[in-house]
């Protein structure tokens, strides 16, 4: 598996691998929007960084720490 995917190559197929944003920022780039190249971590490799580091810990502290309505 690929880790680092660049943008501007990815298919309906690819949506779950590198994530709705990544996806449609390619979709954009193939209507021909002028959209900066750039690359993609894939899902996978992103959720194995956070768990294996912590941060997904974190982020759950996070995200947790008060009621989501008083966060805004």
């Amino acid at each position: 598996m690929t880790s680092v995917l660049p943008i501007d190559c990815f298919q309906e197929e690819d949506r779950a691998l590198v994530g709705g944003k990544a996806f449609m920022l390619s979709r954009l780039m193939a209507l021909g929007l002028n959209i900066r190249r750039a690359v993609c971590v894939s899902a996978d490799v992103y959720l194995r960084y956070v768990a294996t580091t912590g941060l997904r810990e974190r982020i759950l502290l996070e995200l947790n720490r008060k009621p989501f309505q008083d966060m805004r």
